[in-house]
């Protein structure tokens, strides 16, 4: 019987057998990578002692291609080692990112509400009219441009000051419409006809954050939309509260303590 090596990783091939030696790891992910590589690579070298201790001395085996296939393995090892580092980084990224959509919550955005979204029949835009109008047209297109419904206005959406425009997602036919992204166009202009730029910007406070089943996200806002991080065209700090708010938040702190305070026993 053959002397056992003083080398630790000797002695492991050389007492384990190759059947054990050769066995698929089912494992996922670069992990289970690093692993299948080890294994792969503790055969080729019990199989490459083998090799040597049983050669033919008269017909050496050819070393040049032994130090090829092992160069490959430590290879492949640095790659798979690299590949774990850029997973590591990849997933602080992603937590860092997560930490920076959470910290848009309590603060004001600005973004151009001029495109919503249709959603179970329903989508809702914003307006706002420097002066009042004599006339004024809403024009709903779609992604292509193409019209989809064009509708009149009353006296109060032609008044000066910000306007919500809810539409049932039906065109000129009464036809429901696809889900998808549609704009509002707004005509408008005064009574000898000069037009009337409406502005479509629209401010709200950050309530929340949400995560699609893709991994994006989009912020919820106080005016009941939901908007993704490209839409923004403004970031502001959170308004000041209000004197009266204030007040009420110093009320109900004094309630609390009254009711904390209180014995139900006297």
């Amino acid at each position: 019987m053959a002397e056992l090596s003083s080398n630790p990783f000797l002695q492991k091939l050389q007492t384990t057998p190759h059947q054990d030696r050769i066995k698929p790891i089912k494992k996922d992910g670069v992990g289970g990578k690093k692993d299948q590589l080890m294994a792969d690579r503790d055969a080729y070298m019990a199989l490459l002692l083998t090799q040597l201790k049983n050669q033919n001395p008269q017909s050496p085996a050819d070393t040049n291609q032994m130090t090829q296939n092992i160069v490959a393995i430590s290879q492949a090892e640095q790659a798979i080692t690299t590949n774990e580092h850029l997973e590591k980084l990849v997933t602080m990224q992603e937590h860092a990112h997560k930490s920076s959509i959470v910290s848009y919550i309590g603060k004001e955005v600005e973004y151009d509400n001029s495109k919503q979204s249709l959603e179970f029949g329903q989508a809702s835009f914003t307006y706002e009219l420097p002066k009042d109008a004599e006339t004024l047209k809403v024009n709903i297109v779609d992604a292509k441009g193409h019209l989809i419904r064009s509708l009149g206005s009353d006296r109060n959406m032609r008044a000066k000051g910000v306007h919500q425009f809810d539409w049932d997602g039906k065109d000129n036919n009464g036809r429901m419409q696809k889900e998808g992204v549609y704009q509002i166009q707004i005509d408008a202009a005064t009574e000898n006809g000069t037009p009337i730029a409406a502005n479509t910007a629209v401010r709200a406070k950050v309530e929340g954050v949400i995560e699609d089943y893709a991994g994006n996200f989009e912020l919820v806002l106080n005016n009941r939309n939901k908007i993704g991080i490209n839409r923004l065209s403004g970031i502001f700090a959170a308004p000041e509260m209000k004197k009266d708010e204030r007040a009420g938040q110093v009320d109900l702190s004094k309630l609390m303590e009254s009711m904390n305070n209180f014995n139900i026993n006297e």
